[in-house]
């Protein structure tokens, strides 16, 4: 008999399991939700502001020596980037140069008065930044 009781309490143990694990599930895809909605907004925000973004310091540059140059940000599409991580600052340093990835293309003199220039139009909104940058 004594046997017969600790099965049953085991089977009710492994059924509370089932669904205690089903409850779980349910919060974790609901989860999954609330995270994917919270990425597309946060990458529309991010789309939406990349083109200030580029003509705030493609108008820096001006003042870095740097007069002729355009600059770009480019962040994909929200069907293969949803929270607009991928994020690609695009520079063509003389008229009549195709926007390519900064990183790729800027001398060292070039990568480092855009990056002034970024640190300048993000200082002037607010945000801090590292006291100290070196570009090599």
């Amino acid at each position: 008999m004594e046997e017969h009781r600790a099965l049953a309490e085991r089977a009710a143990e492994l059924e509370g399991r089932v669904g205690r694990a089903e409850v779980l599930d349910a919060r974790r895809r609901a989860l999954v939700e609330e995270l994917r909605a919270a990425q597309l907004r946060v990458g529309a925000a991010r789309r939406k502001a990349a083109p200030a973004l580029a003509k705030a310091v493609q108008a820096r540059l001006a003042d870095l020596a740097l007069a002729k140059a355009r600059i770009a940000v480019e962040i994909p599409p929200a069907d293969s980037d949803p929270a607009g991580e991928e994020v690609t600052v695009l520079l063509a340093a003389n008229p009549g140069s195709p926007l390519l990835p900064l990183a790729k293309v800027a001398s060292g003199g070039e990568l480092a008065r855009a990056m002034l220039a970024l640190r300048l139009v993000l200082s002037k909104a607010g945000y801090t930044s590292p006291p100290t940058q070196i570009f090599d």
